[in-house]
């Protein structure tokens, strides 16, 4: 450390002081000479002590700023030296890296990763299924001459549909009640159609006929009005209205799927008896057949039907599923029980099929499935003309011989 003047005078005084009390004490019997000395001793102690006391206070404070400088300079060493150490490639530490999770077998389901089938799945299974059922069940429509009754409740179950969504959105419902509410009004209305049918077959005033005119007019109307009140739904109805749906949800294609195998088990359970009273109810009742309950079962099948197909792809559909594959299989002369089996079959190609072409075309679904099931028909009545055409060239044959 470098010496103030202060230490200096300090210094000199004090061997200044040493040197006359040396002098003096070498003259024996002189005491006031020495208590000289002393009072000039106490005085250059007084005047020496507020510069000592100055002097220590400075060295003490410039020892603890360095003894703190110290401390920081070794703090800020030893921080370093364990950033250094905690410090990956790139600087950052590295105990703020994201550890990566541990390698899986099962990778999680993306649109890259997924294929095909697990994108268009659902929506295929539920034309497969739909097509089987309604296609067996048009056969009775088209037999009995009553196709107006299915696009009657193909337009009284998209009604359904619009008052469920009306009812969800006004009353503010949501998660089991959004998706449970609207098929179920489709199926209520569609019943309830099924039994204005059923009562007026009997009733001149009020015919059957009157009944499908109602039926297919007024839903129309009343879709029509109520789709603007509920604009948040207004994409799903012109779904269902022109059958434009891409997507199936799951828990339509179980509904679908459980309503198809309940209506072909019943259908191969009752065959006979619902045959029987379709194509004579006269004969049917005669022998002791329920040919009231047949009938309100295989009419309560179709509005089924009618209802959770129509949710699920649409009204347009589900009408040319239910009448086009009959139209064709009927014309087949190769026994009532195969033209049941060619008609569900043919609808389950062009319900499954019809979603291909779409996906090919890039189209409306409705419309392709519509476009196949009307391809297939002509397809079977030609094939049903070219086997009568054969058979009449062979008996011609025959007969000549």
């Amino acid at each position: 450390m470098s010496t103030s003047p202060r230490h200096i005078w300090t210094f000199v005084s004090l061997i200044v002081s040493l040197c006359v009390a040396s002098s003096v004490m070498a003259e024996p019997g002189s005491e006031s000479v020495e208590r000289e000395l002393e009072s000039i001793e106490s005085e250059i102690e007084a005047k020496s002590s507020p510069e000592s006391s100055e002097a220590e206070d400075t060295d003490t404070g410039g020892e603890s700023i360095e003894s703190e400088l110290n401390a920081l300079e070794r703090e800020i060493e030893r921080d370093a030296g364990g950033e250094s150490r905690d410090t990956g490639t790139h600087g950052t530490p590295a105990t703020s890296r994201t550890p990566e999770p541990p390698p899986s077998d099962v990778e999680e389901d993306s649109p890259d990763t997924m294929s095909a089938w697990d994108l268009y799945r659902d929506p295929i299974l539920c034309g497969l299924f739909a097509g089987a059922a309604l296609g067996l069940l048009g056969v009775y429509v088209v037999a009995r001459r009553i196709v107006f009754v299915s696009a009657a409740l193909s337009q009284v179950s998209a009604l359904g549909i619009t008052i469920g969504f009306f009812i969800v959105g006004y009353g503010g419902l949501d998660g089991v009640w959004h998706d449970t509410i609207p098929p179920l009004s489709a199926i209520a209305l569609a019943f309830a159609v099924v039994f204005a049918l059923t009562r007026a077959g009997e009733s001149s005033s009020f015919p059957r006929d009157a009944v499908l005119g109602v039926a297919f007019v007024l839903p129309m109307a009343l879709v029509l009005l109520l789709g603007p009140y509920i604009p948040q739904e207004m994409h799903e109805i012109e779904s269902i209205l022109h059958g434009s749906a891409v997507v199936v949800r799951t828990r339509d294609l179980y509904a679908v799927g459980a309503a198809s195998a309940l209506v072909i088990a019943t259908q191969m359970l009752g065959f006979h008896g619902f045959v029987f009273a379709s194509l004579d109810p006269t004969v049917a009742r005669t022998r002791g057949l329920p040919v009231d309950t047949l009938d309100a079962v295989l009419f309560g099948s179709i509005a089924l039907m009618t209802g959770l197909v129509t949710r699920a792809l649409g009204a347009l559909p589900t009408f040319a599923l239910t009448v086009l594959p009959a139209i064709g299989a009927l014309r087949l002369k190769i026994g009532l029980s195969r033209v049941f089996v060619v008609a569900s079959l043919a609808g389950a190609a062009a319900g499954g099929g019809g979603y291909g072409l779409a996906l090919v075309i890039d189209g409306s679904v409705g419309a392709s499935q519509t476009i196949v099931a009307a391809v297939l028909a002509l397809v079977l009545r030609s094939l049903g003309w070219g086997w009568d055409r054969w058979l009449s060239a062979d008996t011609n044959s025959m007969g000549d011989v």
